[in-house]
């Protein structure tokens, strides 16, 4: 009996199983890791804004774990330099090329950088290119990244010792900027006792293979989006730059992003087509490290939710 070829999981299944699977590792965070999947699903890069041992690292490590790809971490410092980043030529002996390239951290599909406000700006420009074109460029040589390929970096705040500002390039290569926040008491408790957290993580079996998430970004980005949901999250981008100026609004790249964000919600909802709310939902984790630098992650809700309602929300 031919009973075909196996079946091939939809983006919805994917980041069904991918969410549920990091929920298994990552105590507590439901809103934030219900995001970070979208993002994946969407092709995009994280900005984790949180103090040090929430599980930043750990969840960097769950998602390249849950796609059976690897990973690998920087640690930020003012000692780094951009070949630690894209990697660097070496000399060898006894070869025809003298030189060898030496891959650095960014050659994995899931790279993790701590503290990246501690980097020095020029090591920090060393991942604009990696970061949108996914590919670095060394000594003249463009070299291509593993796709997918995904970027999770913290950052301190702002008023930390040994802290440089973001470079607006910098901020405009994620797509979200999202926090970990903390565990409830009780959440804290099963951690200690091994309920979740690193002990979990060597339980972690892949959901999906690269070339699975790689599939199901293809299928999110070619969810269906009427015009008038498009012309709604213009009208909330011009609103945005009539407030705060041309310069500080939101750019034409920032609704891109919240775009791709509310297809990958809509994915998530198992639904083809992008509405008004998942633009309301998406403009927030997109929006807010853009229009509002160093302001609380409330206070930045607040003035989005003031923007949202301000523009009228279409009947779609």
């Amino acid at each position: 009996m031919n009973l075909g070829p196996p079946h091939s999981p939809t983006a919805t299944e994917i980041g069904h199983r991918l969410e549920a699977q990091l929920q298994q590792v990552i105590f507590g965070a439901e809103q934030t890791l219900h995001l970070v999947t979208a993002a994946l699903l969407a092709g995009g890069h994280v900005l984790l804004e949180d103090r040090p041992g929430v599980g930043k690292t750990l969840l960097a490590k769950a998602v390249a774990a849950s796609i059976g790809g690897t990973s690998a971490r920087v640690q930020g410092s003012i000692d780094v330099l951009p070949s630690d980043i894209t990697g660097s030529l070496i000399l060898t002996a006894g070869e025809a090329d003298p030189f060898r390239f030496l891959e650095g951290p960014v050659f994995h599909n899931v790279l993790l950088i701590d503290e990246l406000n501690r980097i020095s700006p020029r090591a920090q420009a060393a991942l604009l290119e990696a970061m949108e074109e996914r590919s670095v460029t060394v000594n003249g040589t463009q070299r291509i990244l593993p796709v997918p390929f995904t970027v999770f970096a913290s950052q301190n705040h702002a008023n930390s010792s040994g802290t440089y500002p973001l470079l607006q390039g910098q901020i405009d290569r994620f797509m979200i900027a999202v926090t970990m926040g903390m565990p409830t008491p009780e959440q804290e408790t099963a951690l200690l006792l091994g309920e979740r957290g690193s002990g979990k993580l060597r339980e972690i079996r892949p959901v999906t293979t690269p070339d699975g998430l790689l599939n199901a970004q293809q299928e999110t980005a070619s969810l269906y989006v009427d015009k008038r949901v498009a012309e709604y999250l213009v009208s909330l981008a011009t609103h945005t730059r009539e407030q705060l100026g041309p310069i500080a609004g939101a750019s034409p790249r920032a609704s891109l992003m919240a775009l791709a964000m509310a297809r990958a919600l809509a994915v998530l909802d198992g639904r083809d087509y992008v509405s008004p709310d998942d633009i309301q939902q998406a403009v927030f984790p997109a929006w807010g490290m853009r229009l509002h630098g160093d302001q609380s992650e409330l206070g930045a809700r607040r003035l989005i939710a003031g923007y949202l309602a301000a523009v009228p929300t279409p009947q779609v």
